[in-house]
């Protein structure tokens, strides 16, 4: 889906989809990934690798959201560039690194050295250019996962609501999907649902709380979680709140789009944060104002 002009790397043989390069085998198979192909500079002892991102689905662009897996036979040091980048600031101009899961690895660690972050020649076709980010990862031997953030998936969500669910009557779950896509689209209402509220149940002002919109900004997903995380604690702060007020928290409003990898869009390419007063028949955003609304 790339235009490429005068591209140094244009002819170098593409190693995915495919059965790799020299010891170095890539995936993105799974809840997330977002890889579409891999180049290879001939050789690869210190080599270079440019990647392309797969587009959001039934969308021209949109990718800023990687993930993907690379499996290296022994250790060796690789250097990326990811080439379809599609926003000109990026925080890895001021610091930020990526995240690895390393086969010794029990968590995500931040790794990666020498980033550089500028302008490419790469096209989609139209007047707008790519960017570049590249970096060098030293990689050892067995599987490695690497991300833009720490990934957060809907398993991740289920956890976290088995993990937090409360020992009192204050948080209700339902499935207002399915999405375009058959998934769950979870509705948490946290309240008193005792008669002990400090204001009648019906007449409880009504907050709305979403998440992962636009499901390639994980770090939403870790703040949504430190707020769950106090309004199901049994402080006394939470059971003022939940006496107060209705909560309709939509954990992950967008599950289609991180399951697929997409940064910006749903299955169907529409930008749910951009559809709100006239959202499309059956999308996530229809499901979510109807549900946030207390109807079905």
């Amino acid at each position: 889906h790339l235009a490429v002009a005068a591209s140094s790397a244009a002819g170098w043989p593409a190693v995915f989809p495919g059965p790799g390069v020299a010891g170095l085998r890539f995936d993105a198979s799974f809840e997330g990934g977002n890889l579409c192909r891999v180049r290879s500079e001939s050789g690869c002892n210190g080599c270079t690798l440019e990647l392309l991102l797969s587009r959001d689905t039934n969308r021209s662009g949109h990718c800023q959201w990687f993930f993907f897996e690379v499996e290296a036979d022994t250790a060796v040091e690789v250097r990326f560039r990811i080439v379809n980048l599609m926003k000109a600031s990026s925080t890895f101009s001021d610091g930020q690194r990526v995240v690895a899961l390393g086969p010794q690895r029990s968590s995500w660690q931040r790794a990666g050295k020498d980033y550089a972050c500028f302008p490419n020649r790469y096209s989609s076709g139209g007047s707008k250019h790519h960017y570049t980010l590249a970096f060098t990862l030293q990689l050892a031997a067995g599987r490695t996962r690497v991300a833009h953030f720490y990934p957060y998936l809907f398993g991740d969500l289920l956890s976290d609501l088995r993990r937090l669910r409360p020992l009192g009557d204050w948080l209700d779950v339902r499935d207002i999907g399915p999405t375009p896509g058959g998934r769950q689209l979870l509705l948490l209402t946290i309240t008193d649902f005792s008669a002990e509220g400090a204001t009648p149940l019906a007449s409880r002002p009504r907050i709305v709380v979403s998440a992962r919109v636009h499901p390639g900004e994980a770090p939403a997903s870790f703040v949504l979680r430190g707020v769950l995380e106090l309004l199901l604690s049994d402080g006394e702060e939470a059971r003022r709140l939940r006496g107060r007020f209705r909560f309709a928290v939509l954990p992950m409003l967008n599950p289609d789009g991180v399951a697929l990898g997409n940064g910006r869009s749903n299955s169907l390419g529409h930008d749910l944060n951009r559809c709100w007063e006239r959202p499309p028949l059956g999308s996530e955003a229809a499901a979510a104002g109807r549900g946030a609304a207390g109807r079905r």
